[in-house]
C-alpha cells in the first residue's frame, strides 16, 4: 500500500470514527457526569499514547514550550465542552455543529500559521453554514442554546488544539506532542 492509498485510508477512518464518536458519547451520559466522562476520556487517551509511546520504543522528553501546555488545556476544554454539549442536545445537533471545524482550522490556520486563504476554501464554508442552519432545528430554549455554545466551544477548541499542533510539530516528535495535547 503506497502512502498515499494508507493516507486515505487513514482519512477514512477518521470520519467514520467521528461519525459515531456523538452517539457513543451521548450513551456514555446516560451514566456518567461530562466531567466524569471528560476524565475517562482523558485516562483512556493517556493509556493508549503510552502504549504507543513504548511499542516505538519513543523516549519520553520533558518539554517546556508554552505552546504545548496551551495545547494540552484547549484539548481538555474541548473534550468537556463536547461532552457538554451532548448533556444539552441530541447527538445529531452535536454532529451538525461539530462540522463548523472545518470553518474554524481554516480560519486559524490563516490567523496563527499565515496560511493562505484560498478562494475555493469559501465554497465548503458555506455549505457547512448553510447545511447546519437547513438541517438543525434549535428553538430558543436555554438548553439549545447552552448546548449549541458549548458544541461550537468544543468544536472551536479542537480547531484551536489542531493548528496549535502543526504549529510544535516542527521540532517536536508526534506522539511526545499527543501525550501533552490528549492528556
Amino acid at each position: 500500500m503506497s502512502s498515499r492509498q494508507y493516507g486515505f485510508l487513514l482519512n477514512i477512518l477518521s470520519v467514520a470514527v467521528m461519525a459515531v464518536t456523538p452517539v457513543m458519547n451521548k450513551f456514555s451520559m446516560i451514566t456518567l457526569s461530562p466531567l466524569a466522562a471528560s476524565f475517562y476520556n482523558a485516562l483512556v487517551s493517556l493509556i493508549l499514547t503510552l502504549g504507543t509511546i513504548a511499542f516505538t520504543k519513543t523516549k519520553l522528553v520533558w518539554i517546556k514550550q508554552p505552546i504545548i501546555w496551551t495545547l494540552g488545556l484547549t484539548n481538555c476544554l474541548g473534550i468537556f465542552l463536547q461532552y457538554m454539549s451532548l448533556f444539552f442536545l441530541d447527538p445529531v445537533s452535536v454532529g451538525l455543529v461539530g462540522r463548523f471545524y472545518i470553518v474554524f482550522a481554516i480560519l486559524l490556520s490563516v490567523l496563527l500559521l499565515r496560511e493562505r486563504f484560498d478562494r475555493k476554501e469559501i465554497v465548503p464554508i458555506v455549505l457547512c453554514m448553510i447545511g447546519t442552519a437547513l438541517v438543525s432545528d434549535f428553538s430558543g430554549d436555554v438548553n439549545n442554546i447552552l448546548g449549541l455554545a458549548c458544541a461550537l466551544g468544543y468544536t472551536f477548541s479542537f480547531a484551536l488544539t489542531n493548528t496549535l499542533a502543526k504549529k510544535a510539530l516542527i521540532n517536536i516528535d508526534e506522539k511526545i506532542l499527543l501525550l501533552y495535547s490528549g492528556c
